[in-house]
């Protein structure tokens, strides 16, 4: 099942209810109620009575765990000029004020972070005293991880109590300008950072005694520019372009979990995974259509798929436009189903333009009788080779006795 969610970030799905932030924008701003519950289906929707004034502050990430939201939130103040300026009843025109030296031009922020149960009332609320330490703090995000409330930010990673927001410890205290990649706290505390500073992305894993990290594993080649999201059943679930993975730190080994073709999801962006019960997935995906969906998935056994012939499809990069066109087509055809088999998967770190491992392997599926029924032919491929072998059927007698068909439109 799925519905609409534009402009809501889900955060997270307890019992039969999920929880989400507001993003959405009316036309006098951001809604008074950025956090809202609804049932599992997109029904019953429910609204606690938080609010906050967008001129003086921004919620800069969010997390729910537990029935209750964390929020970490940046409030802005003047400068001590603008406010001498605006103290001044006569002043028409600022620039033009004399305003004492002693008045600084800087305006600072607050960075704070709360959290709010689900009626909208704060049950704690403390200040990041680490961001005196920056001269440009910024939170990228919150995990609530069985050890806590991990805040993510410029200045590493930093635990807070769930009870009443004290002070943990640095879990982490490698800076985000020293990085090279992006962090995450996984559920059972250990930090783990993307690095795609190469062309072959290696997870690796933070050492807390040596304020080190240790490479873990590698991504293959065709999934460089997967996101990340923390697991349940595994460690992490790495979203690509056919699908998503399951991963465990320590082996390079992924589980093939979902494949978006063979599920039917017209998928063009992945914005969320998250793992509830029974096996089932939460996925938040930007469609064809550029909305944002949520789609319910739930695990099926090989023997209860509806049988259909298969044929299969293959290329070298197969670009979401193909993959559309596949999906309207398994959902409309009730004898055939097309599985796609991109030849791309296969390629090393290492190759070049002129040598591909995955065409390679194309090619050798060929040779060896095991081509696919369909291919899409780039200038890499050696096309006339394949003709001169036979490997295609001539459909041209086939375009002539089909009336409904005009050369001049191909």
């Amino acid at each position: 099942s799925y519905f609409r969610t534009d402009g809501l970030q889900i955060l997270a799905i307890e019992g039969d209810r999920m929880y989400a932030a507001n993003n959405s924008f009316e036309e006098d701003g951001l809604e008074e109620y950025p956090l809202l519950s609804f049932g599992i289906d997109g029904s019953d929707l429910k609204t606690g009575n938080y609010k906050i004034d967008i001129d003086e502050k921004d919620v800069a990430a969010a997390a729910f765990r537990d029935g209750c939201f964390y929020l970490a939130v940046t409030s802005y103040t003047n400068s001590p000029a603008l406010d001498y300026a605006l103290a001044n009843e006569g002043a028409t025109d600022f620039d033009a004020m004399e305003i004492p030296d002693e008045y600084s031009e800087d305006a600072s922020s607050i960075y704070e972070l709360c959290c709010v149960d689900l009626d909208g009332k704060e049950k704690w609320k403390i200040t990041l005293d680490e961001a005196a330490a920056s001269d440009y703090y910024y939170v990228n995000s919150i995990e609530v991880t069985e050890n806590g409330v991990m805040v993510l930010s410029s200045e590493g990673i930093s635990s807070y109590s769930k009870e009443d927001g004290s002070f943990i410890e640095k879990a982490c205290t490698v800076k985000a300008d020293e990085l090279t990649g992006n962090l995450y706290a996984l559920n059972d505390g250990r930090i783990i950072m993307v690095d795609d500073s190469a062309s072959n992305v290696k997870i690796n894993t933070y050492d807390k005694a040596s304020g080190k990290f240790t490479e873990s594993m590698t991504l293959p080649a065709a999934l460089a520019a997967s996101t990340l999201f923390v697991g349940k059943s595994y460690d992490f679930y790495v979203a690509g372009d056919d699908g998503i993975y399951g991963a465990n730190l320590g082996s390079d080994a992924l589980a093939p979990v979902v494949n978006f073709v063979n599920s039917d999801l017209d998928v063009q962006g992945i914005v969320r995974v998250i793992e509830i019960e029974d096996g089932k997935l939460v996925i938040q995906v930007y469609s064809n259509k550029s909305t944002l969906d949520t789609y319910i998935l739930d695990p099926v056994a090989p023997e209860d798929v509806e049988e259909k012939k298969e044929l299969t499809l293959g290329g070298h990069y197969i670009d979401y436009e193909v993959r559309s066109e596949v999906i309207s087509f398994n959902k409309e055809s009730k004898d055939y189903r097309i599985r796609i088999i991109d030849y791309s998967q296969y390629n090393l770190e290492d190759d070049d333009y002129e040598n591909s491992t995955g065409i390679d392997r194309m090619n050798t599926d060929i040779v060896t009788g095991n081509a696919p029924d369909i291919m899409l032919l780039t200038e890499r491929m050696p096309a006339d080779n394949y003709i001169a072998k036979g490997v295609f059927l001539d459909l041209t007698d086939k375009f002539n006795e089909d009336k409904g068909i005009e050369k001049e439109d191909l």
